[in-house]
């Protein structure tokens, strides 16, 4: 049977490869609310979409970064309250709400 040693062992890589992927949707998010650049020349209204489309697109890319961590924190099985607090209003990829049903 492992020890608790053997198991910290074995959960390193995952955590850490979890970590970056932290870190990655982190860096993504901080990006959201910068400025397009744009020519001078360009009109104001379509620098405005341009600038719309680029937070909406950033977005997805969080959000989608956002469910790796989410989903390998679940497979892993760690557990912190706060963040299983936060979890549970959190959709599970079926589309249900993870409080519409029980904890496994």
């Amino acid at each position: 049977m492992p020890t608790n040693d053997d198991d910290r062992k074995a959960m390193r890589l995952p955590i850490a490869s979890l970590h970056k992927h932290w870190i990655t949707a982190d860096a993504v998010r901080a990006r959201i609310h910068l400025e397009t650049k744009a020519p001078e020349d360009m009109p104001p209204a379509l620098v405005e979409e341009a600038q719309k489309w680029s937070q909406v697109q950033t977005m997805a890319v969080f959000y989608g970064l956002f469910y790796v961590v989410i989903e390998g924190y679940r497979e892993l099985g760690l557990k912190d309250e706060a963040i299983d607090a936060f979890l549970r209003l959190v959709p599970r990829q079926s589309g249900q709400r993870a409080d519409a049903r029980p904890d496994p």
